[in-house]
């Protein structure tokens, strides 16, 4: 089945069109704020078992946490992706949405338009881990490719696509 470069025919017989680089970017943003005030919670719990807190106050750092600093970076990212790992392929499998995408009515669908599975999502949650991390500027991708795909898209054959009105309110793309 071949597609048009922003919209294709849905196997209901729907026209989806692809969703583009702006759109995605302010579901991440949503995602991120989500996830944020989740690694805000826990860093915050792990601090306070630590004893790294008075009162309700963060102490201040001694020499003993100073020392451990140059680690904080790969600390952080082994968190965040320990929490990202469940969170988005939990929705990818669950709904192909990541709250940050249904709130903007976009849905993840597989190349051929049917509902991604959880290999599909590991695989998808690969690239964009290392996207997110190691090489944001592949994001920029979305922006010129002609299905609107991101690395991550391409390696799982995996598309984004905005749903209609009525079929975003009503049920998800494929049932």
């Amino acid at each position: 089945m071949t597609f048009s470069h922003t919209q294709r025919p849905h196997p209901t017989g729907i026209t989806v069109e692809y969703a583009g680089f702006w759109i995605r970017v302010g579901a991440h943003l949503i995602d991120a704020i989500i996830l944020g005030a989740i690694f805000l919670a826990i860093m915050l719990a792990i601090a306070y078992a630590q004893g790294a807190m008075d009162n309700g106050q963060i102490v201040p750092a001694t020499a003993t946490t100073v020392q451990y600093l140059p680690y904080a970076p790969f600390a952080n990212v082994l968190v965040l992706a320990l929490m990202s790992l469940p969170y988005h392929v939990g929705f990818w499998v669950w709904r192909g949405q990541t709250p940050g995408k249904m709130a903007l009515n976009i849905k993840i669908v597989r190349s051929d338009g049917i509902r991604i599975g959880p290999g599909t999502a590991i695989i998808r949650f690969i690239g964009w881990f290392f996207t997110e991390v190691l090489a944001w500027v592949l994001y920029l991708w979305i922006a010129i490719d002609a299905r609107k795909q991101g690395l991550h898209d391409k390696l799982a054959a995996t598309c984004v696509v905005k749903l209609p009105p009525k079929t975003a309110r009503m049920m998800s793309i494929d049932e």
